[in-house]
Order: C-alpha cells, then sequence, then structure tokens
C-alpha cells in the first residue's frame, strides 16, 4: 500500500483479532511517521488497544534514546485529535538495556501530558455560557470510511508484486487528492465548515486540514471534484465577503446616507448605506432594503424613504470628506 502499511486479520493467534504490517523504518522521523499512522489506522477500524516491540531497535540498529523520544512524540501528536475509539497502547521491551531509555522518555511525555492539561483548565475559568470554537480540522479528522483490506496468497513473490502493482493501479485511477488552497480557509463560517464535515461524511471524501490555508481532499475522482467545487464556493463567498466589508469602511470614511427622525439627520448602519450608494451609482429609481425587520423603499427621485406602512421620511446623501465617490 502507498502508506507502507496494512491490516490483515490475527488467524490463530490468541487473544488477538488483528495484524497490522508495517515496512520498517531506518529514521526516527520514519518511526514516528508509521507510528501515527499505525494509531490512527486503530482509530479508524475502532482497535481499542494495540501493541508495539521498540521499532528500529533491532534490523535498523537506531539508538534506543531516540527510539523511544520518537515513538512517545507520535503518540502524544495522536492525543491531541481525542481519540474515541483507542484507549491502549503498549510498547513491548524484549532488551532489559533499552527500558531506561524507553522510560524516561515516557516521563516526558508524562510531563508535557500535565501541562497541556494544566493549560487547558483556563477556559472553564470563563462564563458557562461561552462556547467553544468549532474547529474544522478536529472534525473532519473524526469522520470514519468504510475499510476494505485485501489480501492476497501466493508461492511467488514475482506473480504477488503484479498482483499488487495491479491493485495500486486499479486505486490510482479511481481515486485521486485535491487541494484547496485559499487564505480565506481560515475564514470560513461555522455553518460552511459543518457543511464541508457533513459533505465529507455524505460523499466519502477524506477532508484534511493540511495548514491554516489549505485543504487536501482524498477519494473517488468524481467525489473529490464534486466536493472541491463546493467548497470553492464556500471560499468565494468569504472572499466577496472580505471585500464588501472592506468596501464598506471606505465608504462609511466618506459619505453616509441620512434619514430624518423627528428633527434630526441620522445616519443608516454603514452596510445599508453601502447598498443604497450602489443603487444610486446604478441610476436605480428606487430601492428596497431591510432594519430591524422592517422593509423601507428608497425613492430617489424624491429623496424619500417609506416603510410598509406609507409612512415617509426624507432621505440625503451626505459627503463626510475629500472623496472620488
Amino acid at each position: 500500500p502507498a502508506d507502507g502499511m496494512i491490516l490483515t486479520k490475527a488467524g490463530n493467534l490468541t487473544n488477538i483479532k488483528h495484524i497490522i504490517h508495517m515496512v520498517g523504518q531506518t529514521t526516527e522521523k520514519g518511526i514516528s511517521s508509521s507510528m501515527f499512522k499505525v494509531l490512527r489506522m486503530c482509530e479508524e477500524n475502532k482497535i481499542q488497544s494495540v501493541s508495539f516491540p521498540a521499532l528500529g531497535t533491532g534490523a535498523g540498529n537506531l539508538a534506543a534514546a531516540g527510539v523511544a523520544n520518537a515513538m512517545t512524540e507520535a503518540l502524544t501528536d495522536f492525543v491531541k485529535d481525542s481519540p474515541k475509539h483507542l484507549k491502549r497502547v503498549h510498547i513491548v521491551i524484549f532488551q532489559t538495556k533499552l527500558l531506561p531509555d524507553f522510560q524516561e522518555a515516557v516521563k516526558k511525555c508524562k510531563k508535557i501530558s500535565r501541562n497541556a492539561s494544566a493549560r487547558q483548565v483556563k477556559p472553564l475559568q470563563q462564563p458557562a455560557t461561552q462556547r467553544a470554537a468549532f474547529c474544522l480540522a478536529k472534525e473532519t479528522a473524526a469522520v470514519s470510511f468504510p475499510v476494505m483490506a485485501v489480501d492476497v496468497y501466493g508461492t511467488s513473490p514475482t506473480n504477488l508484486a503484479k498482483v499488487k502493482k495491479l491493485l495500486d493501479e486499479l486505486v490510482s485511477e479511481e481515486c485521486i487528492s485535491k487541494d484547496v488552497q485559499s487564505s480565506h480557509v481560515a475564514d470560513l463560517p461555522e455553518t460552511d465548515k459543518k457543511a464541508i464535515v457533513a459533505l465529507s461524511q455524505a460523499s466519502q471524501v477524506s477532508v484534511l486540514v493540511t495548514s491554516s490555508d489549505k485543504l487536501t481532499l482524498s477519494g473517488k475522482k468524481d467525489d473529490v471534484l464534486d466536493a472541491v467545487l463546493k467548497i470553492n464556493g464556500f471560499i468565494l463567498e468569504a472572499r466577496d465577503r472580505e471585500m464588501r466589508e472592506g468596501e464598506v469602511k471606505r465608504l462609511r470614511e466618506t459619505l453616509c446616507w441620512e434619514v430624518v427622525r423627528g428633527e434630526r439627520w441620522e445616519p443608516l448602519e454603514p452596510s445599508i448605506s453601502y447598498d443604497i450608494e450602489l443603487a444610486f451609482h446604478r441610476k436605480q429609481k428606487s430601492f428596497q432594503y431591510q432594519e430591524k425587520g422592517e422593509t423601507y423603499t428608497v425613492d430617489f427621485n424624491e429623496m424619500k424613504v417609506t416603510n410598509s406602512k406609507r409612512e415617509s421620511r426624507r432621505i440625503k446623501r451626505t459627503l463626510l470628506g475629500d472623496s472620488d465617490t
């Protein structure tokens, strides 16, 4: 497989349900990455416990201290995603001389966990009415998909390699990965983020937040392309909102539309002034807007604004400073 590991049944082994076969690693970074992928695979398959040997200390000939740090680092990164299914991770040490290095690494891991827990307690002191922000990275990572394992048996390594190549090509033809990159990814409202999670679940498309401005989508080709199109629509709306906010702010500093209330002229809200100004520049005869649940109609010929009860007031366009508008 492309990720260097495969999940199979345990055969006749007692008290064991699965075996995860993985490619041996010869670097600490490779060990950390592979172990993290195994932990993720366990979580995705709702496996509750898993045991690891001291990876890379045998044929890999790596130092025990470096391996221990790499394995505990993978475990620490995995726990950050708040796994729901995997509860126990065992590291089996067969050589007594390796034990002190692993004990020291576990102690460091505990200190990091305690410090992280202490930092997480602070928000609890805030008002109970405050709701935690919706985390797109966490929610999309928690989406699970059906998993299919293909077991191939044979006596010829050459033929097995051909079958594996054929399966890889088949997957490559049907599945793709696409990146959606935009600075507006971080600006998406909660409703759009929830829609992306729902889209991931319904279409069985994996959505990973690889950075603050990039999403990586993986799955069947047509489903991925459809999901990319929809997410780009969300991003386009976010960009338009940002542009509008900038234009409203600029206009607010140069002019405003005012209505008479009693004996005073009072400015309308900046966003309403902006919409009226656009209609004015388009030379429309009238324009409707809503304010506090009431619908108003602006008559540009008579410079009056009328509500649904046919009550009219004067309206005017007021320049606040030097402007080309």
